[in-house]
């Protein structure tokens, strides 16, 4: 993977290590130009709380720039590609992606040895948001999540590692539209979880400045 990182490199390396050993995982992380992204200021509810009693293990977000030779480096959220106009984004290779890698453990199940609906959202709310700040789309205000329609397809099996994938649609003045999915990184014996597992579609409004204005 091209990507560098700046804190802690020891964690990382030891997480992107771990995500490498898995194929699915590591064929998304041999892509080019791609970028670690750490949180300026992490939410408590999926960087702190989730990781309690057994529930998220493992995590990444990886960011991919809409364009393609872009030299990969660690930046934080609101310096990356802030100042790209929609067109000139699209001019450039097409749509930013972001990828959150996931080891989740039992404590996210809802029924036994599933993965709980609303854990789910949740993960593709943060993947999109994440891919929103990591773009530099929100200008550096933040951005709040309007609605995510999501459909669920199939059941994500814990304990186990999913790939939730994140892509920026269009932009309209303030309003970003997103698309999310997620699918497990490895299948279980049957089969079952092979595949996208669940999908949104969602939009997010930029704050209209640095205090929180909505």
């Amino acid at each position: 993977m091209r990507a560098t990182y700046r804190s802690d490199p020891t964690s990382i390396g030891e997480t992107l290590a771990f995500f490498n050993t898995i194929p699915k995982c590591a064929g998304i992380l041999s892509q080019p130009d791609l970028r670690v992204i750490h949180p300026r200021n992490p939410d408590a509810f999926f960087h702190s709380t989730l990781r309690s009693n057994n529930g998220i293990l493992k995590s990444i977000f990886i960011y991919q720039p809409a364009h393609p030779h872009t030299r990969a480096s660690d930046v934080s959220s609101s310096e990356t590609n802030a100042n790209a106009t929609p067109q000139e984004r699209e001019q450039e290779g097409g749509r930013e992606r972001g990828y959150l890698l996931l080891h989740l453990g039992a404590g996210v199940s809802g029924q036994p040895d599933i993965a709980h609906g609303g854990f789910l959202a949740t993960v593709l709310d943060q993947v999109t948001g994440t891919l929103i700040r990591a773009s530099g789309l929100d200008r550096g205000r933040g951005a709040v999540t309007v609605y995510l329609n999501v459909i669920y397809k199939k059941p994500v099996r814990v304990p186990g590692v999913v790939v939730a994938r994140a892509e920026v649609g269009r932009v309209d003045g303030r309003k970003i539209y997103v698309m999310g999915e997620i699918s497990v990184a490895e299948a279980d014996r049957g089969g079952e979880g092979e595949g996208v597992c669940v999908v949104c579609e969602g939009m997010f409004l930029v704050k209209r400045d640095g205090f929180g204005r909505i």
